[in-house]
């Protein structure tokens, strides 16, 4: 009783977050759902979605950031870490595959969490602006 309770419950919030989340994490939410029967889902639902709104950037995340991120774990996270360290900024996600402790699964569950680019504001100073307008009546 207690698993169709918490199946139901589990099924009600996926679908809530089903246009945010890719297939692949929602199988796997529900695979960790099944495993371990405490786990509060709708947390980790919650964090993924704030990620898929605004991902974190991997090549300017701290190593806290990355031991933070739900689907890594921390020798995951911290591999991620030294590699961009040793070798420098990733030019892709894919790059990812490099790392040992990363396998295929994980990789393709994480990507559209993360992203490369630097969000940058720019400044524009001293614009100068003419407005011209023409009038006929006949």
């Amino acid at each position: 009783m207690k698993r169709l309770l918490f199946g139901i419950a589990f099924l009600y919030v996926c679908s809530l977050q089903a246009q945010i989340l890719p297939d692949n994490v929602q199988l796997w939410l529900e695979e960790v759902a099944e495993e371990n029967e405490e786990l509060d889902v709708t947390e980790i639902v919650v964090v993924l979605q704030g990620y898929s709104e605004q991902p974190l950037n991997l090549n300017s995340c701290s190593e806290k950031e990355l031991q933070a991120f739900p689907l890594l774990n921390e020798q995951q996270a911290q591999a991620i870490f030294i590699y961009r360290k040793e070798k420098g900024s990733f030019s892709s996600l894919f790059e990812l595959q490099a790392i040992r402790v990363l396998d295929v699964k994980t990789i393709r569950l994480i990507i559209p969490f993360f992203t490369l680019e630097e969000k940058t504001s720019v400044v524009v100073k001293n614009i100068q602006h003419q407005l011209m307008i023409r009038y006929q009546q006949i």
